[in-house]
């Protein structure tokens, strides 16, 4: 029954980010949105683990954008 309540908060949640990534807060040049499709690709359909992607993710996003 608690976990009935759950199911909403958190597809609010998903929403939210995936808003905050449309309205372009969080991606704001090309290169973020390659990123992110490469991202998203790597984890949806190739499966590859969330964890391996944020820590890939992470070091390459400030290879990228070290100034």
């Amino acid at each position: 029954a608690i976990l009935t309540g759950l199911k909403p908060a958190v597809i609010a949640l998903l929403l939210a980010a995936v808003f905050r990534l449309l309205s372009g807060k969080a991606i704001f040049d090309v290169r973020g949105v390659l990123f992110a499709i490469v991202v998203f690709t790597g984890v949806v359909f190739l499966k590859v683990n969330p964890i391996w992607m944020v820590i890939i993710a992470g070091f390459t996003g400030w290879l990228l954008y070290i100034r």
